[in-house]
């Protein structure tokens, strides 16, 4: 029999665990009811507000507020890299050439305060996509807390940006001609009127020197007289793709996509592309890689309606493997045959499995190959900026292009990351469920080993900018060929030139 005293401590302790729990239980149900509350809200006013039907991506924990494709920034340091390269094997960086593994590393997409959302989806080609109901460029302005009420903060900036494109007022590329004049007037949405572009584009700078083509050649591609300017959304796009398995040769690529000139090109047959694009692809002895590429990227490119030619750079051998000078002087030789004002910097074996990841010009560079089947779709390491990229033309100008010291592989396209931030530029990616590729599997390339000095001269990179580029190439044209699907050329250098900014680091 207990004491009257120990009953009534035994009754108070009682009483106050189980208001405890009480408290706990009502808490925990109150915020997944506002949580669910707030979601649901935000869905049916995104389903008011947008006639177009596109509704919002939201984050679990409504850390930000993103369109599922729409492209993200990466903020981190040029140190990041190197500290992030370390952890490769000696394979080198990743996604670049498509061959070795990673070590642990983090693995992760960038955390909230690392990842900002444009803000305003007109400046992109597709600010709402009818597919999916993304829009492209996000919802306005930065959202870095952990706050929920950042989301609802946003909310009117949504209303603005998606009547902005509803209106049309997105900003309209330049048609193209080749090298006849025309008076063919090309209309914006909202009633403007551009001249179509004639001949080719004047050779740009880097650092100072004004860069010139070398192959003084003609492509036979027809101008796109068309006066009626694509829509801001393709209207065709698919979303998440099964990404063909085969290969067929390239006569049946181009029987199986009507309207493909020979070398590669394409323009929409009833309307003016808003992008003009060069996909530019680095190669040596894969023609089975670059079949199936090829098949599957042609379709895709399609739909998007841009005007686009894909070029295939091939060093002679047997001069060792270098993936950022081929990547350079693809650059330098595309402006010579088409007015483009993007490059897609693309590896032969990575296939796109989404079509809304697309490939058209950037306000700031993007990393298109940010979730890759061989990474689980994540990213190895927040820095990484290979295997396939996008940049104006100016801008890669004005950071004087990749290196050309990187002979073997690796380290190139980390060495074009720590460019791009020292520019005042920053990095963005499409959401990790877009920016999907398929690595196709292959062994390593002979005379392509990895380059033992890369991480010493990656750490020399700054130092090196602005006489290793675009301005310090020096190459001889061979061939070029506008074959069926693709543009060939055929390139050699003088190593020992190449290398020269190396005793100036």
């Amino acid at each position: 029999m207990l004491p009257p005293w120990r009953k009534f401590r035994m009754f108070v302790f009682l009483l106050l665990f189980g208001a405890l729990v009480n408290v706990v239980f009502f808490r925990s149900f109150f915020n997944k009811g506002f949580h669910s509350l707030q979601i649901g809200a935000l869905s049916r006013y995104s389903s008011k507000t947008n006639p177009s039907g596109s509704t919002l991506f939201i984050t679990r924990d409504l850390n930000a507020t993103l369109n599922a494709s729409a492209p993200v920034v990466v903020k981190h340091d040029v140190e990041d890299i190197t500290k992030s390269s370390s952890n490769i094997t000696k394979e080198g960086s990743p996604v670049s050439k498509g061959n070795g593994d990673v070590t642990k590393g983090n693995g992760d997409v960038p955390k909230s305060k690392d990842i900002v959302s444009k803000s305003d989806p007109t400046k992109e080609s597709a600010g709402v996509n009818k597919q999916s109901g993304d829009v492209s460029t996000g919802v306005g302005g930065e959202v870095t807390k952990n706050d929920s009420s950042n989301v609802l903060k946003n909310i009117p900036d949504v209303r603005k940006s998606v009547s902005d494109v509803i209106k049309g007022q997105g900003d309209v590329t330049k048609g193209r001609s080749n090298d006849t004049k025309s008076s063919v007037n090309v209309t914006q949405g909202d009633g403007a009127k551009l001249q179509p572009v004639d001949g080719r584009p004047k050779p740009l700078e880097a650092f100072g020197k004004l860069v010139v083509p070398r192959a003084n050649v003609t492509a036979p591609w027809k101008r796109n007289t068309t006066t009626t300017p694509c829509p801001l959304v393709p209207p065709n796009l698919v979303g998440p793709l099964a990404t063909y398995e085969n290969a067929p040769n390239f006569t049946e690529i181009v029987r199986l996509n009507p309207g493909l000139e020979p070398g590669g090109h394409y323009h929409p047959p009833d309307c003016r592309a808003r992008h003009r694009v060069a996909v530019i692809v680095p190669y040596r002895d894969r023609e089975l890689h670059l079949r199936r590429l090829l098949h599957n990227l042609h379709p895709i490119l399609m739909r998007q309606q841009l005007d686009y030619f894909v070029l295939v750079v091939e060093l002679e051998l047997p001069m060792q493997f270098n993936r950022g000078l081929l990547l350079n002087i693809g650059a330098v030789e595309a402006l010579g045959l088409w007015d483009v004002q993007c490059f897609i910097l693309h590896d032969v074996d990575l296939v796109p499995e989404n079509d809304k990841n697309l490939y058209t010009c950037p306000e700031m560079p993007r990393h298109m190959s940010a979730a890759v089947d061989k990474f689980s779709y994540r990213l190895p390491y927040t820095g990484i900026f290979g295997g396939v990229t996008a940049l104006k033309r100016e801008h890669f100008y004005k950071i004087n292009g990749y290196s050309n010291v990187y002979f073997g592989w690796g380290g190139e396209d980390d060495d074009l990351a720590g460019r791009v931030r020292g520019g005042g530029l920053k990095v963005t990616r499409y959401s990790m469920d877009v920016a999907r590729y398929k690595m196709i599997k292959h062994s390593r390339d002979k005379k392509n080993e990895p380059n033992p000095k890369r991480f010493q001269m990656l750490n020399q990179w700054k130092k090196r900018q602005a006489v290793d580029g675009l301005n310090s190439l020096e190459y001889q044209v061979k061939k070029v060929e506008f074959r069926e699907g693709y543009t060939w050329m055929l390139v050699t250098v003088d190593q020992e030139k190449m290398l020269k900014p190396l005793g100036k680091s």
